[in-house]
């Protein structure tokens, strides 16, 4: 789960490139391709020897990928409040 978590960040930071912000759009992208690899991961290891493929597994790395996006969601949108409370104190500044 922690590795679909981390590996969904850094997707989802390859998605949004070099625009800032966070919309529903580029999550939901992110979701999709989290969840193309874990199905693919799992269907790898249905020909590997004493392995098996689970559909369980899929879900709980998409919960991981999911977690993750909850979480890059609630950093971007502190993020940006802070900058908005900055921002009069920026603007002090630039008259002084």
């Amino acid at each position: 789960m922690m590795e679909f978590g981390a590996f969904s960040i850094s997707i989802f930071y390859g998605v949004r490139g070099d625009r800032v912000g966070w919309t529903l759009r580029w999550s939901v992208t992110t979701l999709l391709i989290a969840l193309s690899y874990a199905a693919l991961d799992e269907w790898h290891q249905s020909f590997v020897p004493h392995r098996q493929a689970r559909l369980g597994d899929v879900l709980l790395d998409l919960t991981g990928a999911f977690l993750a996006q909850v979480l890059v969601h609630l950093c971007v949108r502190l993020q940006s409040r802070a900058q908005l409370r900055a921002l009069p104190l920026i603007r002090q500044e630039t008259r002084l």
